[in-house]
This record gives C-alpha cells, sequence and structure tokens, in this order.
C-alpha cells in the first residue's frame, strides 16, 4: 500500500542521517545517620546514571496536488535500551479551503541487560506506545479558521507497576482561529480528554480544557500576548480532582533600534474538590522583567530579576514560599554554522511559616547550556554537534538537605 501511493505522488524527498550520543546525570544529596544519637552523621550521597547511544533517522517526504505523505522512522540502541519509532502523517485537501489530516505515532523501548556495568538507572520500564489523532481544518474566510480532532492514545507496559500501568486516553477537541488584523490574532480551543487505567482504577479521569490565545500588535510597536486556560480534572476519589486556572501575561517593547523590555506574569491557581495535606489548594506566580540587547544581528545579551511566590489557599500554611532571583544570558545564532544559548539564575527561596526540615531555606544556582555547532555543510550533506548542560546546585540551611543535580547531553549527526 505505501509503496503504491508513493508511486502516485511526485516531488518525493528522502533525509536520513546517523549519529552518536552519549547522556550523563549525577545527583549529590546529603544523609543524615541518626544511630549517632547525639551527634548524627551526615554525608553525600553520588547517584549517577549515564548512557551512550548510536541512532539512524530517516524521513520520506512526497507531495502531488493536494495529497502529503510523510514517513518518519527513528532507531536507536544504547548500553540500555534498543528504542524504535515510526511516524505516519497523511493529509488531504478536500475542498478549497478544507484540510483533512491523518498521523500515527508508535513507539517500541525493549531495556536489554547486555551490559550489566553499565546498567546504573534505577528506571528500566519495557513499554509500547501508539498514538492516532485525525484532524480537519477548515477556512470559513480568509480571517477566520475552524478546526477539529480526536486523539486515541495506548500505553502498554509488559510489566506494570503502581507507577507505569497500561491505559487508554482519548481525547477530542475543536478550535478556531481569528485574524484581527495586521498580525494580531485571537485563538479559542475547547479539548476533552478521558483515560482509562487498566489494573489502577484511581487513575481514571475526565478532564476538560478550555483555552483562550490573544496576539496584539499594535502600530507604536509594543506587544501584548493574553492567555488563559481553565481546566477541570476529576478522578474518582475527590481529594484528587481539581479545578485549575493559569493567566499569561507578555508585554514587550522596543527602546529604540536594539533593546527590549519584557514583562511576564503567570499566576496559577489550583481548587480541590476535598482538598487534604497532600492535594491542597494552591496560589502560585512568577513575574519576570527582561532586558534584551541585540548587540548585531547574530549575538543578543539578556538579564532581569524574576520573583516566584506560592502559598496556601484560603490561608498560609508550612508550605508557601517566596523566591528572588536574577538570571542573566547569551544567544548567539550564525545562519548554518553557530547557535549557542546560555542563561545562569541564581536565587534565595524563602519558607516564612516552615515547621520542619522538609521546608528548609535555600540559595540556589540554575546554569544551563545549548549548543549547536555545523562542523561542515554541502549541498547533499552535513555533520553537526549538539551538546547541552544543566547544573542546578542548592545550598539550604540545614545542610543535610543540600542538593546538585548535573545533566550533559552530547550528540554528533551526519545527515544527507
Amino acid at each position: 500500500m505505501t509503496f503504491l501511493l508513493l508511486a502516485v505522488l511526485s516531488n518525493l524527498t528522502l533525509n536520513h542521517e546517523v549519529g552518536l550520543g552519549a547522556d550523563y546525570t549525577n545527583q549529590t544529596y546529603g544523609i543524615i545517620d541518626y544511630d549517632t544519637i547525639r551527634n548524627p552523621d551526615v554525608w553525600d550521597t553520588l547517584d549517577v546514571e549515564s548512557e551512550a547511544r548510536g541512532f539512524w533517522n530517516l524521513d520520506l517526504d512526497a507531495e502531488k496536488g493536494g495529497t502529503r505523505f510523510t514517513l518518519g522512522n527513528d532507531a536507536s540502541i544504547s548500553t540500555r535500551s534498543v528504542r524504535e519509532a515510526l511516524n505516519l502523517t497523511f493529509g488531504q485537501d478536500l475542498l478549497p479551503g478544507a484540510r483533512l489530516e491523518f498521523a500515527d505515532d508508535a513507539e517500541v523501548r525493549y531495556y536489554h541487560r547486555a551490559l550489566p556495568q553499565l546498567a546504573d538507572t534505577g528506571f528500566q520500564k519495557n513499554y509500547l506506545s501508539n498514538t492516532s489523532e485525525l484532524a480537519l481544518d477548515l477556512d470559513l474566510s480568509e480571517a477566520l479558521t475552524l478546526s477539529a480532532s480526536e486523539e486515541l492514545q495506548l500505553f502498554h507496559y509488559p510489566e506494570p507497576d503502581s507507577y507505569n500501568y497500561d491505559y487508554l486516553l482519548n481525547r477530542a477537541g475543536a478550535g478556531a482561529h481569528q485574524e484581527l488584523g495586521g498580525i494580531s490574532s485571537l485563538d479559542l480551543a475547547y479539548e476533552w480528554a478521558r483515560r482509562w487505567a487498566a489494573a489502577a482504577d484511581g487513575q481514571d479521569y475526565v478532564e476538560h480544557n478550555l483555552d483562550t490565545d490573544l496576539d496584539l500588535y499594535f502600530d507604536l510597536g509594543p506587544r501584548v500576548n493574553l492567555t488563559n486556560t481553565v481546566g477541570r480534572r476529576r478522578y474518582p476519589e475527590a481529594s484528587r480532582s481539581y479545578w485549575e486556572e493559569l493567566l499569561g501575561v507578555h508585554f514587550a517593547v522596543d527602546v529604540g533600534s536594539a533593546v527590549e523590555l519584557s514583562l511576564d506574569d503567570e499566576p496559577r491557581w489550583t481548587w480541590y474538590d476535598a482538598p487534604t495535606a497532600v492535594y491542597s489548594n494552591l496560589f502560585e506566580n512568577s513575574l519576570k522583567l527582561a532586558v534584551e540587547w541585540r548587540a548585531t544581528t547574530e549575538l543578543s545579551f539578556r538579564a532581569g530579576p524574576q520573583h516566584d511566590a506560592g502559598w496556601g489557599l484560603p490561608t498560609a500554611s508550612s508550605d508557601d514560599y517566596r523566591e528572588l532571583s536574577a538570571f542573566a544570558g547569551i544567544d548567539y545564532m550564525k545562519l548554518d554554522r553557530l547557535w549557542f544559548s546560555v542563561e545562569d539564575r541564581l536565587g534565595l527561596r524563602l519558607y516564612p511559616l516552615a515547621d520542619s526540615s522538609f521546608q528548609s531555606n535555600y540559595l540556589f544556582n540554575e546554569f544551563n547550556l545549548m549548543v549547536n555547532w555545523t562542523i561542515f555543510k554541502t549541498a547533499q550533506s552535513e555533520l553537526s554537534l549538539n551538546g547541552m548542560a544543566v547544573i542546578s546546585p542548592e545550598w539550604h540551611a540545614d545542610k543535610s538537605s543540600d542538593l546538585s543535580t548535573r545533566i550533559f547531553t552530547l550528540e554528533l549527526k551526519y545527515g544527507l
């Protein structure tokens, strides 16, 4: 069937890449030994996870008239597992302004025991997943587009447990996109979801989400993005069922030709049907002010303060926190050659009403680095190196709660 379809279609393109990669993660944290009551011993424990892998990715695209077909296959073998992922997409223009698309994503991962000396991770659960989606887009005018979708997701674990269990998830949604003139727009979307969890009835749920997204661009330069998501999820247990609302406000304006000021605010409310000590009503807010200087077309710098907070509703609790931090970052992009982004955030988190060692005030540092270097590129091939580093230590008032996490990833890819 696939070969017949490809024979009919024209404008066939085939791309593939091979590569080698490696991941390394370590986490250091404190442990107290209370066997010695008067002078408890404190020491650091180091958890390490590492993985080396080789992979082959294949992408095929074909198109003829209003028919589109894509196939993607990602295969990899590592020191811990074997992974195979297949992606299929078929699109068809039904009428002028009407488009139908079907997509299917399947993945299987098997954790082998060929290299037990390198099996240094606690998570090794074989699984099979498949997600199928049917979507319809309808242009009622140049400014108004309606959409509808239906999705089924299946997850299967050959050896399930209380954390990794089989389930079937059904999602259905409808939305509208309205152009408001210029590049301003309004998006409305509703989604219904239901999950059936095999042998884990307590994980079944029904969910409703309503999303609003308003983008406004003004002639004088300011840009405003307003988002609002209202969600309702119901579990069999009232203590886990909740309402949630997430607002988003983004304001940006250019100051001169090379400087941009932006302000982001994200308040979130969560209300449970039957609050408990574990599932309690909560309000959280993240406020961020940034200044970005575009030094050249390739290089930019950004910096600013950030304030985060969370407190219980309707009254304060011992888990309430306040967090004040400052960040600075650099972005560089030379087209088809080098891209990197680095950001460092230093801050302090306080628990004003702490009543145990679980709420320990601490100083933290979050360092993030992403790099993509195109070593060479021709009309037919490309060799690139991708890397990522995340380093996030915490220094607590209670030294036994000190924590440090380091994640490093490196990939070398050759594509045709």
